[in-house]
C-alpha cells in the first residue's frame, strides 16, 4: 500500500520555493504565478513511500521516494530551482523542499545588469526570437527536445505575436551583440525562458502560460 510520509500546505511551498531573481529560473515579477503547479505522478519499483503536496489551486503533485531528493530538484540542471540553503541532509523540509538538493557547484550562468539593459534594448520582438532560437538549441544539446516541445512551440508563437505588434527594435553593435549572445549560449534552459518573462509585462497572457509550461516540462523530465 502507498504511505504518504511527508506534506506541506499551500503557503509552506510558496515560502520555501520564493523565486530569486538572480537564479535560472528567476521570475520575480511573476512570482505568484510562478508558484502554480499541475498533477504530476512519479512512480518506482523499488519503493511505495510517496511525499505529497499541494498548490494555492489544489493541484497535487506526487513524489516517489528515491527518485528525486525533493520536489525543487525536478529537472535539474536545466529546470530545477535554485539551491537549497541548507542542503540534502540539513533540510528539514526534506523532499517537499522547494529548492532544489543536487549539487550546485558554481552559479548559474546569467546576464549581468548592463547585459540584461543590452537584452532590453533588442526589444520584445528581436528578443524573444533570440530566445527562442536559444531555447531550441539548448533543447537538442541537452536531449529534451521531445519534452520541451510545448514550452518551444510557446515560444515560437509568442515571437511571432510580438513581430507584429512590436516597435521597430535597437541595434547593437556587433561585438555587444556577439557577447550578449555568447554568455545567454551558457545560459540553462530556464534562465533563457525566465529572461522572457521578466522582459514581458506582467500582464501578458504568455507569462503565465510560460510559467505553466515550465512546471509540465520539470514534471516530464523528472518522470524521465
Amino acid at each position: 500500500s502507498v504511505t504518504t510520509v511527508s506534506s506541506f500546505t499551500p503557503q509552506q511551498l510558496q515560502s520555501r520555493a520564493t523565486i530569486d531573481s538572480s537564479e535560472s529560473f528567476a521570475f520575480a515579477k511573476a512570482a505568484p504565478s510562478a508558484l502554480r503547479t499541475t498533477t504530476a505522478t512519479t512512480t518506482t519499483t523499488t519503493t511505495t513511500s510517496m511525499t505529497t503536496s499541494g498548490d494555492e489551486n489544489g493541484h497535487s503533485l506526487v513524489l516517489a521516494e528515491g527518485t528525486l531528493p525533493s520536489f525543487g530538484s525536478m529537472g535539474h540542471p536545466e529546470v530545477c530551482r535554485r539551491p537549497c540553503l541548507f542542503g540534502p541532509g540539513q533540510c528539514s523540509s526534506g523532499a517537499s523542499c522547494g529548492y532544489c538538493h543536487h549539487d550546485h557547484q558554481q552559479r548559474p550562468a546569467h546576464l549581468d545588469k548592463r547585459q540584461r539593459e543590452q537584452f532590453l534594448k533588442l526589444g520584445p520582438a528581436r528578443g524573444l526570437q533570440m530566445i527562442a532560437s536559444l531555447l531550441q538549441t539548448r533543447a537538442a544539446e541537452v536531449g529534451m527536445s521531445s519534452e520541451a516541445d510545448e514550452v518551444l512551440s510557446l515560444l515560437e508563437d509568442w515571437s511571432l505575436q510580438e513581430q507584429t505588434t512590436s516597435a521597430v527594435p535597437s541595434e547593437l553593435e556587433p561585438a555587444v551583440m556577439q557577447k550578449l549572445q555568447a554568455k545567454m549560449k551558457k545560459m540553462y534552459f530556464a534562465a533563457l525562458l525566465g529572461l522572457a518573462i521578466r522582459s514581458a509585462d506582467t500582464e501578458h497572457r504568455y507569462t503565465g502560460q510560460a510559467l505553466d509550461a515550465l512546471d509540465r516540462l520539470r514534471s516530464k523530465l523528472a518522470c524521465k
